[in-house]
Protein backbone atom coordinates (compact mmCIF):
# COMPACT_ATOMS: atom_id res chain seq x y z
CA UNK A 1 0.00 0.00 0.00
CA UNK A 2 2.51 2.75 0.79
CA UNK A 3 4.46 1.47 -2.35
CA UNK A 4 1.49 2.73 -4.07
CA UNK A 5 1.00 6.06 -2.14
CA UNK A 6 4.63 6.82 -3.42
CA UNK A 7 3.80 6.95 -6.78
CA UNK A 8 0.70 8.84 -6.41
CA UNK A 9 2.89 11.87 -4.38
CA UNK A 10 5.02 11.84 -7.41
CA UNK A 11 1.86 12.05 -9.72
CA UNK A 12 0.55 14.80 -7.15
CA UNK A 13 3.87 16.54 -7.45
CA UNK A 14 4.30 16.17 -11.40
CA UNK A 15 0.74 16.76 -12.85
CA UNK A 16 -2.40 18.78 -12.52
CA UNK A 17 -5.19 16.54 -11.08
CA UNK A 18 -8.24 17.90 -13.06
CA UNK A 19 -12.05 16.68 -11.96
CA UNK A 20 -12.63 15.15 -8.41
CA UNK A 21 -9.35 13.97 -6.53
CA UNK A 22 -8.70 10.52 -5.64
CA UNK A 23 -9.61 9.74 -2.04
CA UNK A 24 -5.90 7.94 -2.75
CA UNK A 25 -4.25 10.72 -3.47
CA UNK A 26 -5.40 12.58 -0.36
CA UNK A 27 -4.22 10.19 2.22
CA UNK A 28 -1.08 9.99 0.01
CA UNK A 29 -0.25 13.78 0.69
CA UNK A 30 -1.28 13.94 4.40
CA UNK A 31 1.29 15.59 6.81
CA UNK A 32 2.32 16.91 3.15
CA UNK A 33 2.87 20.61 2.18
CA UNK A 34 0.07 20.62 -0.37
CA UNK A 35 -1.56 23.62 -2.78
CA UNK A 36 -4.76 23.18 -3.34
CA UNK A 37 -6.56 25.03 -6.10
CA UNK A 38 -10.60 25.51 -5.79
CA UNK A 39 -12.93 26.18 -8.14
CA UNK A 40 -13.52 29.42 -8.10
CA UNK A 41 -9.66 29.93 -8.65
CA UNK A 42 -8.60 30.80 -5.17
CA UNK A 43 -5.48 28.51 -3.65
CA UNK A 44 -5.14 27.53 -0.54
CA UNK A 45 -1.25 26.14 0.77
CA UNK A 46 0.10 24.41 3.87
CA UNK A 47 0.24 21.26 5.40
CA UNK A 48 -2.59 18.68 4.99
CA UNK A 49 -3.39 17.32 8.55
CA UNK A 50 -6.91 15.75 8.47
CA UNK A 51 -8.17 13.22 5.60
CA UNK A 52 -12.11 12.82 6.13
CA UNK A 53 -14.75 11.62 3.97
CA UNK A 54 -15.84 14.61 2.48
CA UNK A 55 -13.45 17.36 4.13
CA UNK A 56 -9.88 17.78 4.58
CA UNK A 57 -8.21 19.71 7.10
CA UNK A 58 -4.98 22.11 6.38
CA UNK A 59 -2.96 23.99 8.44
CA UNK A 60 -1.74 27.20 7.37
CA UNK A 61 2.30 28.71 8.05
CA UNK A 62 0.58 31.05 10.58
CA UNK A 63 -1.03 27.80 12.41
CA UNK A 64 -4.49 29.05 11.51
CA UNK A 65 -6.67 25.58 10.24
CA UNK A 66 -8.63 25.46 6.93
CA UNK A 67 -11.13 22.75 6.43
CA UNK A 68 -12.04 22.74 2.28
CA UNK A 69 -14.64 21.28 0.87
CA UNK A 70 -13.17 17.79 -1.32
CA UNK A 71 -15.74 18.36 -3.79
CA UNK A 72 -14.56 22.17 -3.89
CA UNK A 73 -11.21 21.23 -5.44
CA UNK A 74 -10.63 21.70 -8.57
CA UNK A 75 -6.61 20.20 -8.47
CA UNK A 76 -3.98 19.71 -5.45
CA UNK A 77 -0.64 19.38 -5.94
CA UNK A 78 2.39 19.07 -3.49
CA UNK A 79 4.73 21.91 -3.47
CA UNK A 80 8.21 21.74 -4.71
CA UNK A 81 10.67 21.29 -1.74
CA UNK A 82 8.33 18.77 -0.37
CA UNK A 83 9.49 14.90 -0.28
CA UNK A 84 7.97 13.40 -2.81
CA UNK A 85 8.30 10.03 -1.33
CA UNK A 86 4.86 8.74 1.29
CA UNK A 87 6.81 7.41 4.37
CA UNK A 88 6.05 4.98 6.60
CA UNK A 89 2.90 5.91 9.15
CA UNK A 90 4.47 7.54 11.89
CA UNK A 91 4.31 6.73 15.37
CA UNK A 92 2.27 8.29 17.87
CA UNK A 93 4.82 9.77 19.83
CA UNK A 94 6.30 11.71 16.56
CA UNK A 95 2.58 12.85 15.82
CA UNK A 96 2.49 14.69 19.12
CA UNK A 97 5.62 17.12 17.51
CA UNK A 98 3.32 18.12 14.75
CA UNK A 99 2.68 22.34 15.14
CA UNK A 100 0.87 23.11 17.71
CA UNK A 101 -2.87 23.32 17.13
CA UNK A 102 -3.82 26.84 18.65
CA UNK A 103 -6.22 27.14 21.39
CA UNK A 104 -10.04 28.12 20.59
CA UNK A 105 -11.25 30.68 21.72
CA UNK A 106 -14.08 29.21 24.31
CA UNK A 107 -14.99 25.44 25.11
CA UNK A 108 -17.94 23.70 25.87
CA UNK A 109 -17.22 20.60 28.49
CA UNK A 110 -18.89 18.35 29.80
CA UNK A 111 -17.38 16.06 32.65
CA UNK A 112 -20.17 12.84 32.54
CA UNK A 113 -17.90 10.86 35.33
CA UNK A 114 -18.96 12.96 38.05
CA UNK A 115 -22.33 10.85 38.02
CA UNK A 116 -20.09 8.42 40.09
CA UNK A 117 -18.71 11.00 42.09
CA UNK A 118 -20.18 14.03 43.54
CA UNK A 119 -22.07 15.39 40.57
CA UNK A 120 -21.44 15.95 36.77
CA UNK A 121 -20.32 19.37 36.10
CA UNK A 122 -20.62 21.60 32.52
CA UNK A 123 -18.28 24.29 31.96
CA UNK A 124 -18.69 26.93 29.02
CA UNK A 125 -14.66 28.51 29.52
CA UNK A 126 -13.15 31.81 27.67
CA UNK A 127 -10.00 32.47 26.35
CA UNK A 128 -8.64 35.44 28.74
CA UNK A 129 -4.77 35.05 27.64
CA UNK A 130 -2.19 32.91 25.56
CA UNK A 131 -2.99 30.12 27.60
CA UNK A 132 -5.30 30.41 30.18
CA UNK A 133 -9.20 29.83 30.35
CA UNK A 134 -11.67 31.26 32.71
CA UNK A 135 -15.04 28.87 32.46
CA UNK A 136 -18.26 29.36 34.83
CA UNK A 137 -18.78 25.76 35.68
CA UNK A 138 -22.21 24.35 37.07
CA UNK A 139 -21.90 21.06 38.44
CA UNK A 140 -25.37 19.03 40.03
CA UNK A 141 -24.35 17.46 43.04
CA UNK A 142 -27.77 16.08 43.67
CA UNK A 143 -26.93 13.80 40.95
CA UNK A 144 -24.01 11.94 41.92
CA UNK A 145 -23.91 8.39 43.57
CA UNK A 146 -20.93 9.44 45.95
CA UNK A 147 -22.79 11.97 46.97
CA UNK A 148 -25.73 10.18 48.11
CA UNK A 149 -23.87 7.16 49.87
CA UNK A 150 -21.71 9.68 52.26
CA UNK A 151 -24.47 10.52 54.73
CA UNK A 152 -27.57 8.40 55.98
CA UNK A 153 -30.17 10.64 54.31
CA UNK A 154 -31.03 11.79 50.84
CA UNK A 155 -29.66 14.47 49.10
CA UNK A 156 -32.41 16.11 46.83
CA UNK A 157 -31.58 15.54 42.73
CA UNK A 158 -31.78 19.68 42.74
CA UNK A 159 -29.19 20.08 44.58
CA UNK A 160 -26.31 21.98 42.62
CA UNK A 161 -23.46 24.03 43.48
CA UNK A 162 -22.31 27.25 40.91
CA UNK A 163 -18.55 28.78 40.65
CA UNK A 164 -15.42 29.41 38.24
CA UNK A 165 -12.82 27.93 37.07
CA UNK A 166 -9.28 28.31 35.74
CA UNK A 167 -6.66 26.20 33.55
CA UNK A 168 -3.88 27.21 32.11
CA UNK A 169 -2.62 25.39 29.18
CA UNK A 170 0.76 24.39 29.66
CA UNK A 171 2.51 25.36 26.45
CA UNK A 172 4.20 22.70 24.58
CA UNK A 173 4.50 21.24 20.82
CA UNK A 174 1.79 19.14 19.62
CA UNK A 175 -1.81 19.45 19.59
CA UNK A 176 -2.31 17.78 23.69
CA UNK A 177 -1.79 19.73 26.21
CA UNK A 178 -0.90 19.24 30.31
CA UNK A 179 -3.25 21.44 32.06
CA UNK A 180 -3.62 22.92 35.57
CA UNK A 181 -5.91 25.13 37.44
CA UNK A 182 -8.33 25.95 40.32
CA UNK A 183 -11.71 25.67 40.98
CA UNK A 184 -14.24 27.66 43.28
CA UNK A 185 -17.55 26.40 44.02
CA UNK A 186 -20.79 27.47 46.30
CA UNK A 187 -22.84 24.58 46.61
CA UNK A 188 -26.76 24.94 47.71
CA UNK A 189 -27.92 21.59 48.97
CA UNK A 190 -31.56 20.23 50.14
CA UNK A 191 -31.86 16.51 51.85
CA UNK A 192 -34.48 14.57 53.88
CA UNK A 193 -34.45 11.79 55.96
CA UNK A 194 -36.12 10.08 58.99
CA UNK A 195 -34.79 9.59 62.62
CA UNK A 196 -36.67 7.58 65.62
CA UNK A 197 -39.15 10.55 65.67
CA UNK A 198 -40.67 11.52 62.84
CA UNK A 199 -39.00 12.86 59.23
CA UNK A 200 -36.95 15.63 58.99
CA UNK A 201 -35.87 17.64 56.23
CA UNK A 202 -33.30 20.81 55.50
CA UNK A 203 -30.82 22.70 53.74
CA UNK A 204 -27.25 23.30 53.77
CA UNK A 205 -24.63 25.63 52.23
CA UNK A 206 -20.79 25.31 51.57
CA UNK A 207 -17.75 26.61 50.15
CA UNK A 208 -15.12 24.43 47.65
CA UNK A 209 -11.94 25.41 46.76
CA UNK A 210 -9.46 23.09 45.30
CA UNK A 211 -6.76 22.98 42.03
CA UNK A 212 -6.63 20.03 39.49
CA UNK A 213 -4.12 18.72 36.94
CA UNK A 214 -4.21 16.55 34.09
CA UNK A 215 -3.48 15.88 30.38
CA UNK A 216 -5.80 17.07 27.53
CA UNK A 217 -6.28 15.08 23.94
CA UNK A 218 -7.26 17.26 21.14
CA UNK A 219 -8.19 16.28 17.31
CA UNK A 220 -7.63 18.60 14.04
CA UNK A 221 -10.83 19.79 14.91
CA UNK A 222 -10.62 20.81 18.52
CA UNK A 223 -12.65 17.65 20.47
CA UNK A 224 -10.56 16.94 23.20
CA UNK A 225 -11.04 14.43 26.49
CA UNK A 226 -9.89 15.78 29.85
CA UNK A 227 -8.31 13.52 32.09
CA UNK A 228 -7.24 14.82 35.59
CA UNK A 229 -7.61 14.74 39.15
CA UNK A 230 -9.43 17.28 41.60
CA UNK A 231 -7.95 17.99 45.54
CA UNK A 232 -9.45 20.88 48.26
CA UNK A 233 -11.06 21.60 50.84
CA UNK A 234 -14.74 22.25 51.46
CA UNK A 235 -16.19 24.83 54.28
CA UNK A 236 -19.52 24.34 55.50
CA UNK A 237 -21.63 27.64 56.29
CA UNK A 238 -24.48 26.36 57.36
CA UNK A 239 -26.44 22.74 58.12
CA UNK A 240 -30.18 23.34 59.04
CA UNK A 241 -32.82 20.79 59.19
CA UNK A 242 -36.49 21.06 60.75
CA UNK A 243 -39.00 18.49 61.10
CA UNK A 244 -41.48 17.83 58.08
CA UNK A 245 -44.40 18.48 60.66
CA UNK A 246 -42.95 21.15 62.66
CA UNK A 247 -41.00 23.40 59.99
CA UNK A 248 -40.78 26.61 62.00
CA UNK A 249 -38.67 24.54 65.02
CA UNK A 250 -35.61 24.54 62.77
CA UNK A 251 -32.02 23.21 64.46
CA UNK A 252 -28.64 24.19 63.71
CA UNK A 253 -25.84 21.34 63.55
CA UNK A 254 -22.04 22.18 63.66
CA UNK A 255 -20.40 23.14 60.95
CA UNK A 256 -16.40 21.82 59.63
CA UNK A 257 -13.97 22.00 56.58
CA UNK A 258 -13.43 18.58 54.84
CA UNK A 259 -10.96 16.90 52.30
CA UNK A 260 -12.31 16.19 49.60
CA UNK A 261 -10.68 14.30 46.21
CA UNK A 262 -11.94 13.55 42.75
CA UNK A 263 -11.37 12.66 38.93
CA UNK A 264 -11.83 14.33 36.06
CA UNK A 265 -13.08 12.33 32.80
CA UNK A 266 -14.69 15.22 30.75
CA UNK A 267 -15.10 15.85 26.96
CA UNK A 268 -14.43 19.07 25.63
CA UNK A 269 -15.03 21.32 22.36
CA UNK A 270 -13.01 24.29 21.47
CA UNK A 271 -14.72 27.25 18.62
CA UNK A 272 -12.89 30.20 16.88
Amino acid sequence: MRKIGSVLVFLACALSLSAQVPDAVWSALQDREIVITKLDGSEVDGTLIGVAETTVTVMKSDGRIVVVEKADAEEVRGKADAPVAAPAREPASARDERPDLPLGANYFLFDPLGFLQLGPVIEYGFLVGEDLYIAPRLRFVGLGLLTQVLGDFEVMPYSFSLGISGTRMIPAAGANKVYAGGVMEFVLGWSKGEDYWDEWEGNWGMLIFGSNVGYQWRNENRFGVRLGGLLGLGIQLWDRWWYVDDPDDVYDEDTGIYFYFGLQLALSWEQN
